[in-house]
């Protein structure tokens, strides 16, 4: 019996990379305007660039970044009470859209 190979696909490599960049910023591991560099992450991470910039595109798009042309990714200085309204929300989205598509 042969062992199952691990399939590392562009889509969930990003999500993870988002997943951990998302996690350094609410435990300020990366605090407010630290600059992430994607050759750093990728390295670091043992991945190429293509995840972590489409991870960092994920994270501007959720306020947590914000990208200056030619300069980089830098965290944004988003207060605790914005970051805790931001997630609910994200939250209630994500359960209504999950109930939405689920049977009754």
């Amino acid at each position: 019996m042969s062992k199952p190979t691990k399939v590392n696909t562009l889509a969930s490599l990003k999500d993870e990379v988002k997943k951990k960049l998302t996690k350094d910023i609410i435990t300020l591991k990366l605090k407010p305007g630290d600059r992430i560099v994607e050759t750093e992450v990728a390295k670091k991470l043992g991945i190429s660039q293509v995840p972590v910039r489409e991870a960092l595109r994920g994270l501007e798009e959720e306020g947590l970044i914000k990208t200056i042309k030619y300069r980089g990714a830098f965290v944004t200085d988003i207060n605790p009470v914005e970051m805790y309204h931001m997630f609910s929300l994200r939250a209630k989205i994500e359960t209504d859209a999950i109930e939405a598509i689920l049977p009754s």
